[in-house]
């Protein structure tokens, strides 16, 4: 009988020490389901915005579209308005950045003596501005960037000297707006790329979230499944000992009625 015992006791020691490595398991389980979640969201949070992608177009990556393709000298064709003529009467003042822009383009014009204002008298200070703020094309949420790198193209456009070989001064002031709507052409590409880019990582992103909760959720499920499952063994286990027990009484309450009743009739 004692031997059936430590064999009971040694068995129900074995079931307790696998049950609290389960319980131990399934606790890790669902922290590291709560964590993997957490971590994966810290990493992939945020968003992704163009400007971080985007990369503005240096005037020598243009410069080749425009130049190439025009004589260096050609005849005044006598189109040329006065200066100051096509300036447009306005209230408002022209913004500043309009005016550091015409004047980098006029400096091609420094040689030409009456002509140090060529850019600005074909093309007039208000009408560019139009042309920058109205007519680009660019977002708004992009243009003060535009703006800004356009100052800095247009300091270098004024300085080319291919350029400034141009004899006429017409064609000179034609090339220099078309380098400058060659570049507003290159600035919409790659804001366009950069829009690209950005939205595929923002969409890599919001699937790598995706991943990770649904792996997260599996693995939380399955750790609380098997929290459910002991503790579902556990209380059959315990009915088990707890009619185990009853037996056990109801055996000795039985036996020691029969003893009673043996004296009673001796």
């Amino acid at each position: 009988m004692g031997r059936v015992h430590g064999i009971e006791t040694g068995y129900l020691n074995m079931v307790r020490v696998t049950l609290a490595i389960a319980v131990v398991l399934g606790v890790l389980a669902v922290g590291g389901a709560i964590l993997w979640y957490a971590l994966a969201h810290m990493a992939t949070a945020g968003t992704h915005s163009p400007s971080d992608y985007f990369e503005s177009p240096a005037w020598g990556s243009i410069r080749h579209r425009v130049l190439p393709t025009f004589p260096e000298q050609r005849a005044p064709d006598g189109s040329r308005s006065p200066a100051g003529q096509n300036e447009a009467p306005s209230q408002s003042p022209i913004d500043k950045r309009i005016a550091r822009i015409a004047d980098n383009l006029n400096a091609q014009f420094s040689r030409n003596a009456g002509d140090e204002t060529g850019f600005t008298d074909r093309y007039p200070r208000r009408l560019l501005e139009a042309w920058v703020f109205d007519e680009s094309g660019i977002p708004g949420t992009y243009l003060a960037d535009y703006t800004d790198r356009l100052i800095a193209v247009s300091e270098t456009i004024g300085k080319d000297q291919q350029i400034n070989r141009i004899g006429s001064i017409d064609d000179r002031a034609r090339v220099i707006m078309e380098a400058l709507d060659a570049f507003r052409l290159a600035f919409l590409a790659q804001l366009e790329q950069a829009e690209s880019r950005a939205a595929g990582a923002n969409a890599a992103a919001a699937a790598k979230r995706a991943e990770a909760a649904q792996r997260s959720v599996y693995l939380g499920l399955g750790g609380l499944g098997l929290l459910v499952s002991l503790v579902l063994i556990v209380v059959l286990l315990r009915i088990e000992v707890h009619l185990r027990n009853q037996v056990h009484l109801q055996t000795l309450a039985g036996g020691r009625t029969a003893d009673v009743s043996g004296q009673i009739e001796g």
